[in-house]
């Protein structure tokens, strides 16, 4: 957020859409510290992003068994309104191709995506595979209303330190009637098939290269503007000295435009006017140079 201009018009919006993300990222954090418990008995899948026909199921976990997939999702930004849906209400949702699953509730996504790994299933003809799909809430405060029964509960619902238990449960149920599957020949198949999400956040949110601040910013303090001398980063705010300051602008420069960058447009970025300093900084910043592009890749 630093990076945008004060005056931006979208800043507030992207403020709000980052903190929703970090606090998705902790919860996330917290799941995956929960699954660990599981260990080498099933095949675990983190951020799962597969096509499925016109569209893509994107699901935070899957937790495949020898009885069962389950679709694990974190969400600790889940409104209490969205606990008072009924199991009929949720499993009515009707299966578009075209539908925008970010325009559902929580558990009527929940629901879609099971439907849309069902039908990826089917078209590698894999048929009678159990699903099962839970909202995990890390959020202690969530959970704390959760256990003083100032929430209504829904069965979709699992509290992180919860899930082991309800998983292993769910297993011993599932193993009286269900048929045993190869649970890492499928995880392979589906991350055979997996792909790295993409977003364009200058797209996204309508900026313009003018509307980005160019410069390394300060690990004490935060701003912007820090220079180079004798081989330090020197903060000209608080005059915090750093070495490898400059690692984190380029990790800024990927995320935001997704792209190589010249030497020119390093030199721009990190206010650097030399050219052999500035490419000492990309070699040890993990970026590699292409002679026939004249452009650093990352590795």
């Amino acid at each position: 957020m630093a990076r945008l201009r004060a005056d931006f018009t979208e800043k507030e919006i992207i403020e709000q859409h980052y903190s929703k993300s970090h606090r998705h990222f902790l919860g996330m954090t917290s799941v995956d510290f929960s699954l660990k418990a599981i260990g080498a008995s099933y095949t675990i899948l983190h951020e799962v992003y597969i096509k499925v026909e016109n569209q893509y199921l994107e699901v935070d976990n899957l937790i495949i068994t020898p009885y069962t997939i389950y679709i694990i999702d974190v969400n600790n930004d889940i409104v209490e309104p969205a606990f008072e849906f009924t199991s009929e209400q949720i499993q009515n949702v009707p299966y578009k191709p075209k539908l925008i699953i970010e325009e559902l509730f929580p558990f009527q996504q929940l629901e879609f995506k099971k439907i849309q790994l069902q039908k990826w299933l089917e078209s590698q003809d894999i048929h009678h595979l159990s699903i099962e799909a839970f909202i995990v809430i890390s959020d202690p405060k969530i959970m704390m209303k959760i256990m003083q029964d100032t929430v209504p509960m829904n069965d979709s619902v699992v509290m992180v330190n919860k899930l082991h238990k309800t998983i292993t449960d769910t297993e011993e149920k599932k193993s009286v009637h269900s048929p045993k599957i190869d649970h890492q020949k499928l995880g392979d198949r589906l991350k055979s098939v997996c792909k790295k999400k993409k977003i364009n956040i200058m797209k996204k949110y309508s900026i313009k290269e003018g509307d980005v601040l160019t410069g390394v910013g300060c690990p004490e303090c935060g701003k912007l503007g820090m220079i180079r001398h004798n081989g330090k980063w020197q903060c000209q705010s608080c005059e915090h000295n750093s070495k490898h300051a400059h690692r984190q602008a380029l990790m800024d420069y990927y995320y935001i435009f997704q792209r190589s960058l010249t030497n020119r447009e390093a030199s721009r970025w990190l206010h650097v006017k030399s050219r052999h300093i500035v490419k000492h900084l990309l070699k040890h910043a993990n970026y590699v140079f292409n002679k026939k592009q004249q452009k650093w890749f990352l590795k």
